[in-house]
């Protein structure tokens, strides 16, 4: 493993973004359940306060390496970015705003990807 590997591997921004992303996942599974309309089963609520704990770390953390930025900036892409689908009109209308195309910009130079910030 490279040493800028080693080191994304150790950012606790990145670890914590994944619990995040798990959390929300677990959370969206049991929303969709028979019975739970009101999001108020037990295990709902559960995940509710991991999602909110991983979270608030997340962004209280500062990142060690730039997969930690870049994992950043695709949070704030889900958060803040298009709410269209993607593909539509509307998707890429709202991607050319200034707010999105500055957040791409800050994903792109840490991640060294091109493209959009993959969701999840």
């Amino acid at each position: 493993m490279s040493n800028q590997k080693a080191s994304e591997a150790g950012d606790p921004v990145v670890t914590l973004y994944h619990q995040w992303n798990d959390a929300r996942a677990t959370w969206e599974r049991l929303a969709a359940a028979p019975g739970n309309e009101d999001f108020d089963a037990p295990e709902s609520k559960a995940a509710e306060a991991e999602e909110t704990a991983a979270f608030d770390a997340m962004i209280k953390t500062p990142p060690t390496s730039l997969a930690g930025v870049a994992v950043l900036a695709s949070a704030l892409w889900e958060m803040e970015g298009p709410t269209g689908a993607p593909g539509s009109e509307e998707y890429q209308k709202q991607a050319e705003t200034l707010s999105c195309q500055l957040i791409l910009a800050i994903w792109r130079a840490a991640s060294g990807e091109n493209g959009l910030p993959p969701n999840g």
